[in-house]
């Protein structure tokens, strides 16, 4: 039987995964805030203490307590935030573009984006997909296609319509003709296009690439909103700051964020 000496000792707080480490006083008016406790301390005379002290919360949780202003923290686990930023970052990924697939063809790393004279079209496969012949080697290969093998690809676009005009799934099946069955399939396809559609921006920025001189005006806009209900409270008023580039468009291209929302002074009675 091992001792209980010879076990590894169990971290203060989870350590941090990927250069994520997120168990640190929150307060914004904290001298502390932003500072991660120590994943060790020492023990004996002389040693310096951590910032925060590691209590419980009840029920088997665990929080930390600054010192500084006397906060609760609780602790969270980095690996799991570390692998929900990858989830939502990898539509970023690098899009790998179909070559040849022949292994030491001059033309491995060329996609087929390139065209005449590395590739010639060469018919479709059963699927319905492009195929390719290779001008380097002559190995013939299928391009892919995101719309090949799924039926009724004609109404995806009436659907992205109703679905961005926020029309309920039921109402979408009944104007595209279609049954729930065949509906959620294209929601997912959907959601991943647009996702390719956004990292195929985006990754311009990361690459830096030149932005022009913009001019960015930003408008202050008011709107009164209504309660759903007569005897709710009274009607807010939502404050916002739209920024708009005056060589593109002339009307607000992003809402940036919302103002705090507070009821409207001189509103006397619910809205109707």
């Amino acid at each position: 039987m091992e001792k209980k000496s010879s076990e590894p000792a169990r971290p203060r707080i989870p350590p941090a995964a990927e250069g994520v480490q997120v168990n640190f006083c929150r307060n914004p008016a904290c001298a502390q805030s932003g500072i991660p406790a120590g994943e060790s301390t020492g023990r004996g005379q002389g040693t310096p203490k951590d910032r925060y002290v590691v209590v419980g919360a009840g029920r088997g949780a665990l929080c930390l307590k600054c010192s500084g202003c006397g906060e609760y923290p609780p602790l969270k686990s980095n690996q799991g935030i570390a692998a929900e930023r990858a989830r939502l970052g990898a539509y970023l990924a690098a899009f790998t573009e179909p070559a040849c697939p022949t292994e030491g063809c001059a033309q491995a790393t060329v996609g087929i984006s390139a065209g005449s004279p590395h590739y010639r079209r060469y018919g479709t496969s059963r699927a319905g997909s492009q195929r390719y012949r290779c001008s380097a080697c002559g190995k013939t290969f299928s391009g892919g296609s995101a719309t090949v093998g799924r039926k009724q690809s004609h109404k995806n676009r009436l659907i992205f319509q109703l679905l961005m005009n926020k029309s309920p799934l039921r109402h979408v099946c009944e104007v595209a003709g279609i049954a729930p069955g065949s509906l959620y399939p294209k929601v997912d396809f959907l959601h991943r296009q647009c996702l390719a559609f956004a990292g195929h921006r985006e990754r311009r920025l990361q690459a830096g690439f030149a932005v022009p001189r913009l001019y960015i005006g930003v408008d202050r806009q008011e709107y009164v909103v209504n309660w759903t209900r007569r005897t709710n409270l009274p009607p807010l008023n939502v404050l916002e700051s739209p920024p708009l580039d005056r060589k593109e468009s002339k009307e607000p291209t992003d809402v940036r964020g919302l103002g705090p929302l507070r009821p409207s002074l001189s509103a006397s009675r619910p809205a109707m």
